[in-house]
Order: structure tokens, then C-alpha cells, then sequence
């Protein structure tokens, strides 16, 4: 790898729209290091540079960075107000991003959108002046198709996405309260394999509180051989996520030795959804294998996920099944296609019932007012979950779990947590 050097001042020098390699940047006061950029607090971010402090509470105009127009009645986006968010134009990629800090940090740190990154709250280790992380980039754009081939140009996002931080091609942090704290951010380009997430609403990166998805809290428990690309979406069903390009992005990027978790089901079960529901026992387990044969035609590992359970309790305590079949679909296809499966759906009926119908309520949005969508502390339980499931069925992803961490049994749930 070639480095790049640059010693710029801020204020008075562009630096290009994108980073082709190594960035580095100085935060506060502090002594000059060769081949960095001195950032001040207030440094707004700028296009032409190409790096600076995301505006809080900024409006996103939702038709800008669409691949389709966003309905004329789409309310545009509220970027989540966080104490301060950081971002460098980056092409499409990995990353290894180490940030030291002049104390320990206390607070959350969240990449893109809202994935954490870091959880001090729920940490069960000391942690250091110095954080590192992999964090994935991407952008909408598919690759240029030959001459007369049908498909499209880019993902089409939803009107929700437009503008978000998942798909801006930028690499963003999030700091709730440890931006003062800063001294040195480094971001170096890694060749590392990804784990690529496809699913719906309860996966997927949420970007503002009460609600969390499982995927966003998965990065706190790998180490840096590996990247968390969360591809899942809001509203997606195994359809929608064909239609909309999304596998096809996610195939554009895949490499021999990725892997790929697939949650599907809360969206496809929806028969008032005429154009993308997808009946249990027709053609949803018919797309599952779909997927499964062109994940695996890329040399990615397919895993399949079943869906947890909502928040609904019988008069004895014990969880109301809301899925139908399903699960059993899931299960069918993960047995004839010899594919890994992570039951979710029994993992959180143990989880749920454990904490019994009042506790259970914090583990959903608005402390149980969704009975669908997690919280921060229901999405990290779930993720324990998942990471558990792996590590128990000893697959081999799990070499980039990071060392130490407890094995976690759903029927002794940890006590609350708060990003």
C-alpha cells in the first residue's frame, strides 16, 4: 500500500472530495504530526475538503442523494441530534479507524448511521486511551453494466434512507458525549472479509433512539479481522430486497470467504402487502434458497435467522407465537440446504420470558409501546444472542469475535443497559 502524506492547515488549504488512502487528523491543541490535519472544534463539514463536524439536528434534503425520487409528500430527514458527529468523504471500503482520546472514553461511540462501535455502559473490561475499530463504507452506485444489460445503476433507497449517513459516502462517527475528549483520529484502508447483514427493521442500523435493531449492536463483539456491512433496511421482505438492488449490492462487494446473516419474515408474512408478500409455505422458502445459491455462487457464507418474537404474553407469562410458519420455513430450508441457522425466534422466547411481561417491556421501543421493535438494551441482548448461537455451533467466523468475551444464556439476561 502506498501512503499518501499531507500536511495541510484546515483553513487554508482544499483537500480532495475523497480520500484515496491514509487520513489522519489532530484534534484541540496539541504538537504537529507529519502527515496531518489539525482540526478545530467548530470545523463545519465541507465538500471541498472533504472532512469537518456534521451540522446537529441538520435537515437532509431526502431527494438528493436518491437513486429514485422520493414521493412528494416524503417529509425530509432529521439528522439524530448527537453531542458531535465527525466525517470523511471515503471511497467504498473498510477501514481500520483507531481514535485516541486524552482520557478514557465514557460515552457511546456510533459509526454511519447509529452502528456502535463502542458501549462503555456495557462493557465488562477497562477500557484504554486508544480505540480501534473496522468500519465499512459504501455508497449506492452498482457497478457499470455492459453494453444493453438490464438492471440499474444504483440501490433504490426509500425515502428514509435518503440522506442517511449508511449511504452518503462518507465514513461518520458519532460521539454522545466524548468529542472534547479527542486527540488523534487515523483511518487506514484494510483488506479484511465482511459480514454482510440482509434483513428488515429489527436488523437493521436505526438512526435515532427508541429504536435499535440487532445488527447495529453487533460490531461491539468482533475485533478488527473483520467488517459489519448492515445492508439490512426498514420494511424489507426477501422481494423488496431483490427489486430494490439491494442483493445486488451486496454481490457486487462480496469476495470469497465473507459471510452473510439473513433475517427475513416480520414484513414477508404481511399478506395486506400484495407485491411483496411471500407465503410460508410457497414461494418464501423458494426465495430463501435464491439467496443461499447466489450468496454461495460468490463464495459467501450464507447463515439464516429466524425472526424473534414481539412482545405479546398469554395470562400465564409465556410468549404468544405471532410468526406462524414461518420459522419452521426457516428451518426447513437452513436443513435441506445444509446452511447454519440461528434460531432467534427460540433464543428470544427464552430471553423474553425470563424477564416476564413488565421487564420484557424494556427490552422494545418505548418501553413496550412497539411491541415489534427493539430498544438499545433489546437489540444488544438479541445480538448476545446471535454471537452465542455462533460460537456454540462453532462456525468459523467466530475466529473474529473478540477474546474474553462471557458466554450469555437468554434465560439470565443482563441487567438494563443505556447507550
Amino acid at each position: 500500500m502506498t501512503k499518501v502524506a499531507v500536511v495541510l492547515c484546515a483553513a487554508c488549504f482544499a483537500l480532495p472530495a475523497a480520500w484515496a488512502e491514509e487520513a489522519h487528523f489532530i484534534f484541540h491543541s496539541g504538537s504537529t504530526t507529519p502527515g496531518a490535519i489539525r482540526v478545530g472544534d467548530d470545523f463545519a463539514y465541507a465538500p471541498d475538503k472533504g472532512y469537518g463536524f456534521e451540522p446537529a439536528g441538520a435537515v437532509v434534503d431526502s431527494a438528493a442523494h436518491c437513486a429514485r425520487p422520493a414521493s412528494p409528500t416524503a417529509d425530509p430527514i432529521i439528522v439524530p441530534d448527537h453531542s458531535a458527529r465527525f466525517s470523511v468523504a471515503l471511497p467504498e471500503g473498510s477501514y481500520r479507524v483507531t481514535l485516541t482520546f486524552a482520557k478514557a472514553p465514557k460515552g457511546a461511540i456510533t459509526a454511519e448511521a447509529g452502528r456502535f462501535i463502542l458501549l462503555p455502559s456495557a462493557s465488562k473490561q477497562k477500557l484504554t486511551k486508544t480505540q480501534s475499530f473496522i468500519i465499512d463504507v459504501r455508497h449506492a452506485a452498482l457497478p457499470t453494466l455492459p453494453l444493453n444489460a438490464p438492471g440499474g445503476i444504483a440501490v433504490r433507497l426509500n425515502p428514509r434512507e435518503c440522506g442517511s449517513y449508511s449511504w452518503d459516502g462518507k465514513l461518520t462517527l458519532g460521539f454522545a458525549s466524548d468529542a472534547a475528549n479527542i486527540k488523534t483520529l487515523d483511518i487506514v484502508p484494510v483488506e479484511v472479509p465482511r459480514l454482510f447483514l440482509m434483513g428488515d427493521s429489527t436488523v437493521t442500523d436505526q438512526p435515532q433512539p427508541p429504536y435499535a435493531g440487532w445488527g447495529q449492536m453487533l460490531p461491539l463483539f468482533f475485533g478488527n479481522g473483520i467488517a459489519i456491512a448492515n445492508h439490512a433496511e426498514s420494511g424489507e421482505t426477501l422481494k423488496s430486497f431483490l427489486s430494490e438492488l439491494r442483493l445486488d449490492k451486496v454481490l457486487s462487494q462480496a469476495k470469497t470467504g465473507d459471510w452473510a446473516l439473513l433475517q427475513f419474515s416480520h414484513n414477508d408474512e404481511k399478506s395486506q402487502w400484495p407485491q411483496t408478500h411471500e407465503p410460508a409455505g410457497t414461494t418464501f422458502p423458494l426465495y430463501l434458497k435464491v439467496y443461499i445459491a447466489e450468496l454461495r455462487r460468490h463464495g459467501v457464507n450464507p447463515v439464516l435467522v429466524t425472526p424473534m418474537q414481539r412482545l405479546r404474553f398469554d395470562t400465564a407469562g409465556k410468549i404468544i407465537e405471532t410468526h406462524g410458519a414461518y420459522p419452521d420455513a426457516i428451518r426447513a430450508v437452513a436443513a435441506s440446504e445444509n446452511v447454519p441457522l440461528i434460531d432467534l425466534t427460540a433464543m428470544s422466547r427464552t430471553l423474553f420470558e425470563a424477564l416476564g411481561p413488565e421487564k420484557a417491556r424494556a427490552a422494545f421501543a418505548g418501553n413496550g409501546a412497539d411491541a415489534t421493535h427493539q430498544s438499545a438494551y433489546g437489540a444488544y441482548e438479541l445480538a448476545r444472542a446471535v454471537v452465542e448461537s455462533m460460537r456454540r455451533q462453532k462456525l468459523p467466523i467466530t475466529e473474529h469475535l473478540k477474546p474474553g468475551l462471557a458466554a450469555f444464556d437468554p434465560a439470565t439476561p443482563d441487567a438494563l443497559i443505556q447507550p
